[in-house]
Parts: structure tokens; C-alpha cells; sequence
């Protein structure tokens, strides 16, 4: 009995010992976040080794320094932790963004330059992952930043081994990405920064045909905007592209809603010589599965909901959009070719 109540009492102890460490850790933690409103940072020096990564980011502590801190309080916690890598398994915390959506402008703009100028992959994921926020926020000032330092030749990663044409596009899908495209909302200072964006990472540099398609597609399924369309089919991008039996063009995206900004591109896209006939295939998963396949159905554009309620937004009927669309093109090739006979006349 008497060794059964030692032992009691010494687990009882190990238990209180470890609420007290608890106690204790909770305690730094409140006085560093009050030290971050304060920006006392050689207080904060002492305090922030007792800290492990974990505990740090897990605590709260990491949001708050980001959303409070100055550059001379998030300079000292990188020092000393890093910059929170245990986040990459968590696309959602992005310290950038919590400076961004707390509207630390100068905590952003240093952020920028360190995060832009590194080789981890993690860090150049935050970096480059922030862009929708700045389009939806707009600011033309921080964008102007995170643009100036978008193809610093530190960035490529060197731990791949990654070559510079592939780096680019993968800065390409970063900032093609259907989030990205539709922070645009459709406004014209959103879809000019992003356009921005897309001439200084595209003009000039060669882009594989799968990444300047798939961009296409993510305006026709997302903000549906004829300016960012115009602008990739005006420098090449195929108007019908596709990569699978199974993908969609971007006029199929753009079939698969019904509204005003569908409607419009697809008459665009029409104009511009979309294919009104092609079929994409639609994977049949096996009953109760949804693993594997048992074979394809063809999904026709005329089918989709965007294309049977177009005549509710143009006042038109879906063939009539397209033969439209058909006659339109056969003028301004017959127009392009009596100018052309002309000038050789001349």
C-alpha cells in the first residue's frame, strides 16, 4: 500500500510538473505577443529562444507576429526559427498573406524581397502563392514590388536542379492559376496588374503550349473576361486547346455556366474560331467507386447549360450565335485577302 501511494504521489507530481511547464510556456508566449504590439525587440531577443518551431507556430504566436510585428521583430524571429517551414504542409498559412491581409505594407514589402530571393521552395511557394491577395486588394504599390522582384535568378530552385525555362513556367502556373484569375472579380485594376504579371514572365521567353492553354481555360472557367482571353490569343494561345480526350477547351469551360459573362465568351470565342462541334469525353468511374473507369461519354458544347440559356443573355439562340460567329469570321477573311491583293497590286 505505502509503495502504491509513493508512486501516487510522484505521478501526481509528474502531472502537476507538466501543467506548471505548460503554464509557464503559455506565459512567454502572451508576454512575447504584448512584446510584438510593443515592438520591444531586445526584450523579445531572450525570450524567443526558449521557443521550438512547433510550439511557436502552434501557439498562435506566428499569425500574430506577422499581423503586428515590425521588420525588426519578424527579422529577429527568422534569425532564430527560420521562416516557420513547417507550414509546407499547410498551403493555407502563408505569413505573407497575414502581412498582407493586416495591411503591414512594410512588413510585405521586405518580405518580397527576402522571400524572392530564396532557393527553399516552401519560401518561393509563399512568394509566389500571395498574388491573389494583392489583386484583390489591389494595391498598386505592393504589386509593383512583388512584380520588380518576380524573375530574380536566386529564385530558381537549385536543390531540383531546375532550369530556367522550367522555373518560368512554373512561375507561369502560379500566376495563371484559377484562384489568381478569378481575385481578378472581373475589375480593370485587378486584371491589369495581372496582366502585368503575365508579360513580364511571358514576352520574350518561350512557354510550352500546355501552360498557355491551360491559362485560357481558367479565364473561361473562372471571371469569363474577354480582356485576359484577347490577350492570351493575341500572343498565340490556341483558341481550342486541349491536352486529353478528356479536357475541356476553353469554350467548353466557359458552356458549363450559364450568365452574361459566359454568354459573351463564348461568343468571343466563337469569333475567334472555337471549335462549336468538339466533343469532350467524360469519365464513367465504376458504380459505387469512383476508382477507375468503364469507359467515356461524349459531352457535346450545345448540350451544356451555358450554351441552351445563351438566347436568355444574348437574345440569341446558341446556332444562331455560332453560325453568326461563322459568317463574321468569312468576312474578315475575305476583307484580310482583299487587302492583301491589293497591296500586291500596289
Amino acid at each position: 500500500m505505502r509503495d502504491l501511494h509513493h508512486n501516487s504521489h510522484i505521478t501526481t507530481s509528474g502531472h502537476d510538473s507538466l501543467r506548471l511547464e505548460k503554464e509557464a510556456a503559455d506565459d512567454n508566449y502572451s508576454l512575447f505577443m504584448d512584446l510584438v504590439k510593443a515592438d520591444k525587440v531586445d526584450h523579445a531577443k531572450d525570450l524567443i529562444n526558449q521557443f521550438t518551431l512547433f510550439e511557436f507556430k502552434f501557439s498562435g504566436a506566428a499569425r500574430h507576429l506577422f499581423s503586428f510585428g515590425s521588420v525588426a521583430m519578424v527579422d529577429l524571429v527568422i534569425s532564430r526559427l527560420g521562416w516557420l517551414t513547417e507550414s509546407r504542409y499547410e498551403p493555407k498559412e502563408n505569413p505573407i498573406k497575414w502581412s498582407l491581409k493586416a495591411g503591414k505594407n512594410d512588413v510585405v514589402a521586405h518580405l518580397f524581397s527576402i522571400s524572392s530571393a530564396s532557393s527553399d521552395p516552401w519560401i518561393s511557394h509563399c512568394y509566389l502563392s500571395c498574388l491573389p491577395t494583392l489583386l484583390e486588394i489591389e494595391s498598386e504599390e505592393l504589386f509593383e514590388k512583388w512584380l520588380s522582384t518576380l524573375l530574380r535568378v536566386e529564385q530558381f530552385d537549385k536543390s531540383e536542379h531546375k532550369s530556367q525555362s522550367k522555373r518560368i513556367e512554373e512561375i507561369w502556373r502560379y500566376i495563371t492559376d484559377a484562384r489568381t484569375v478569378k481575385a481578378t472579380r472581373r475589375q480593370i485594376g485587378g486584371e491589369d496588374m495581372l496582366i502585368s504579371s503575365w508579360r513580364k514572365v511571358y514576352d520574350g521567353t518561350k512557354i510550352a503550349q500546355n501552360a498557355l492553354g491551360r491559362a485560357l481555360r481558367h479565364v473561361a472557367q473562372t471571371t469569363c473576361s474577354i480582356r485576359l482571353a484577347m490577350y492570351l490569343i493575341n500572343r498565340g494561345v490556341k483558341v481550342d486547346h486541349t491536352w486529353s480526350k478528356v479536357s475541356l477547351t476553353p469554350l467548353c469551360a466557359a458552356a458549363q455556366r450559364s450568365s452574361f459573362a459566359n454568354a459573351e465568351m463564348m461568343e468571343y470565342l466563337l469569333n475567334q474560331g472555337a471549335d462549336p462541334e468538339y466533343q469532350s469525353e467524360k469519365i464513367l468511374p465504376y458504380r459505387g467507386t469512383g476508382l477507375g473507369t468503364r469507359g467515356h461519354n461524349k459531352v457535346q458544347i450545345k448540350d451544356q447549360i451555358g450554351a441552351k440559356e445563351i438566347a436568355k443573355w444574348l437574345g440569341r439562340s446558341w446556332d444562331e450565335v455560332v453560325e453568326n460567329a461563322r459568317r463574321s469570321r468569312e468576312e474578315r477573311k475575305a476583307e484580310t485577302e482583299a487587302a492583301s491583293r491589293g497591296q500586291e497590286v500596289l
